[in-house]
């Protein structure tokens, strides 16, 4: 019969789900924010970042924004979580807080002694570092630099000026631990599993502003191939720093009013920050124990752009081919929502726009952004969509976007924004909302969430592929050799760009691209949707903490307070230390386009993205990996950064990086690839940074 409906028993579903959001410390606050279009962008409070240092009405002043407009949650309610969480509110910072706090939410209900023998993984979206951790590294990173630049301007007074300033960025330091928690990341991985007591493994996933999708995609594989019972996912972000500002700003991307998602009179994007996290269990076990069932995960849909005008410029046929992957077993017509990336740059939501009326063709769908409520939360972005999208189902209603008056294009006849509230009735199929991210780097992701009906009929899940892997080659390349190497002149990249990138990101060009010759290997003869590439790297490059501290030298008008203006302005100009940035440092200092940047060059297809798991990174990527071709036939450039944590310096560094080619067994006798051995089983003892030596 048409009207039954069928689910496989390790279909993948939402068990668990909470959320810290502009305007909103749980996930019923955020749907009444939603349903009365209350917006939560406003302006950044100073103790973000002083207006009055970064802020500027002009354009195109260097080093400064024309918006300090954001979705940002109060200090009060950070505050007011490490109470609650009973953690200091001066040696955590806000990234932890929110997570755990959301996760608190996810897991309330959920008799966790039950599982207490369970493996519960934890990869959550995430694509920057806590914006505590660049100001705690300007001393670290400027100090020497800076002292002798003031020694050789100011002869006479020079002991006086740097100690005035020591002693103004003191306030940025902490104890060690707290201060190694900030420089990495995946800290909060740790706090995690130390709190709820979880097992299994964890790591982060960067793919810039589809991190969280990319997180759901990997979350999905894990469950569906039983590598693990529950998986904790979701998206966080807590920087709002003045240099991500700027970095929008020179992308021409940043709204200097309130973002309007595919409406003609938006003129750019807001930022957000918060944190939503989801339960995830296989409908299986989520039936044995009682658990809640608050939609299914039917699929999700994955591509790279590949070779395309720029790695920020999106990409009509990239995002039909996500499009494509994610429904290759769902039938269009019964798709009821589209909950779009729609940042509210033109440029973005006319591609977008245009994308979804090509694949859906004549459906008349009703599209929407809650970036318009919450601004973009980045990493966090897909999961803060989701959150709407499982509320909308739950209430049988799609909210109106109470902004919207005319269309960026003319689409009124196909995808639509609903200005009224859409009442969602009764249908003989569950309802069914897409779900879309799109990241720099030319990533696209797009997820499907079905209804659950209590009535339905069980079908045996497939049997999974269980590919044998291979490795095809390896090369290694110390970053003292990047720039003088040869072959970084056959990719033509201006040195004034060059500049803007950072070395592990031009490393892996060059690397992929001298182990594909010694291996005489054609990649351009290859299927281009076969081809994945990941890295692993600790979030916060060394371009990105160079790109932060040129603009964090304003705080010096404040630490020199008193101080006669050109004696401030000779010390300020120590930030040309640090190249001018241009249209390319957006790109250029993101983790994610460590991989993005080999996928664009070689024009691959499949995914890229970046895993973050302090020293358990490269394990944890190949892991992935190998699950990936394990189950698909392929082939996967693996990158990974060669890292060592110097505690007394307090600094990563980044001695050079790694590429690993791997492919099904299959895939390489297919294609005729050679073979130097195969990968049995991934065994590594998890290390963490903040607490091992």
């Amino acid at each position: 019969m048409e009207n039954q409906i069928y689910y496989s028993i390790n279909d993948v579903c939402i068990v668990g789900m909470g959320a810290i959001l502009p305007g909103a410390n749980n996930i019923n606050q955020f749907w009444q924010n939603i349903v009365t279009g209350r917006c939560a962008i406003r302006e950044i409070p100073n103790s973000r970042w002083k207006k009055h240092l970064y802020y500027s009405n002009e354009q195109g002043i260097d080093d400064k924004t024309t918006s300090n407009l954001a979705g940002y949650v109060d200090d009060d309610v950070i505050n007011d979580l490490a109470k609650d969480l009973n953690l200091s509110y001066f040696k955590t910072n806000r990234l932890t807080l929110m997570t755990l706090a959301a996760a608190n939410q996810a897991i309330k209900g959920i008799d966790l002694s039950k599982i207490s023998n369970k493996k519960i993984d934890i990869y959550l979206g995430c694509m920057d570092a806590d914006e505590k951790m660049s100001w705690q590294q300007f001393m670290h990173e400027e100090r020497e630099s800076l002292k002798q630049y003031i020694k050789q301007n100011f002869p006479q007074n020079h002991d006086t000026l740097f100690d005035t300033i020591n002693q103004y960025f003191k306030i940025f330091e902490n104890d060690q631990e707290t201060m190694t928690s900030n420089l990495f990341t995946s800290s909060v991985l740790h706090h995690m599993k130390t709190r709820f007591g979880f097992r299994g493994k964890a790591g982060l996933i960067d793919a810039a502003c589809a991190s969280s999708l990319a997180a759901f995609d990997i979350s999905m594989q894990v469950l569906k191939s039983y590598r693990a019972d529950m998986v904790i996912t979701g998206g966080i972000e807590s920087n709002l720093s003045v240099e991500t500002f700027v970095l929008f700003e020179k992308v021409n991307a940043l709204n200097n009013g309130i973002c309007r998602p595919f409406d003609k009179s938006t003129k750019g994007l807001n930022q957000g920050e918060g944190a939503v996290i989801f339960l995830l269990e296989r409908l299986e076990d989520a039936l044995k124990y009682g658990h809640p069932i608050f939609g299914i995960l039917k699929s999700c849909g994955f591509s790279s752009d590949g070779c395309s005008v720029s790695l920020f410029q999106p990409s009509v046929a990239g995002q039909i081919r996500a499009y494509t992957n994610a429904y290759l077993d769902i039938n269009l017509d019964h798709v009821d929502y589209i909950e779009a990336h729609g940042t509210g740059t033109p440029v973005g939501d006319g591609t977008e726009l245009n994308s979804i009326i090509q694949f859906f063709c004549d459906r008349k769908i009703p599209i929407g952004s809650v970036k318009a409520m919450v601004g973009h939360t980045k990493g966090a972005a897909g999961a803060v969509s989701l959150l709407k999208c499982i509320l909308s189902m739950k209430n049988r209603l799609i909210p109106p976007s109470t902004y919207f008056q005319e269309s960026l294009i003319d689409a009124s006849h196909q995808a639509y924004v609903n200005t009224k509230p859409l009442d969602l009735k009764p249908k003989a199929s569950p309802l069914c909302f897409g779900i879309s991210s799109f990241g720099f780097g030319g990533i696209n992701y797009h997820l499907v969430l079905q209804e659950y009906y209590s009535s339905f009929l069980s079908k045996q899940a497939a049997v999974p592929q269980s590919n044998t892997v291979v490795v095809l080659g390896y090369k290694n390349l110390l970053k003292s050799n990047i720039l003088s190497s040869q072959s970084l002149a056959y990719f033509n990249i201006p040195p004034r760009s060059r500049a803007q990138i950072d070395l592990l990101q031009l490393g892996a060009l060059i690397i992929v691209g001298e182990l594909i010759d010694e291996l005489h290997i054609n990649i351009h003869k290859l299927d281009k949707r076969s081809i994945s590439v990941i890295s692993s790297s600790t979030l916060g490059l060394e371009a990105s903490l160079a790109f932060s501290h040129r603009i964090q030298h304003f705080e010096l008008i404040e630490a020199l307070k008193g101080y006669d203006s050109k004696v401030i302005g000779t010390i300020i100009n120590h930030k040309k230390k640090h190249p001018e940035a241009t249209e390319d440092i957006g790109p250029g200092i993101l983790n994610n386009v460590i991989a993005g940047r080999v996928a664009n060059y070689f024009n691959l297809w499949g995914s890229n993205f970046n895993i973050d798991a302090d020293f358990n990174s490269f394990p944890l990527a190949l892991d992935f990996a190998k699950l990936m071709l394990s189950k698909q036939d392929g082939l996967i450039i693996l990158l990974a950064a060669e890292e060592i944590f110097d505690k007394s310096a307090m600094r990563i560094e980044r001695k050079g990086i790694s590429c690993f080619l791997l492919a099904s067994l299959k895939y390489a006798k297919a294609n005729y690839l050679p073979i130097q051995y195969e990968i049995d089983e991934i065994i590594y003892e998890e290390k963490d940074a903040t607490y091992n030596e």
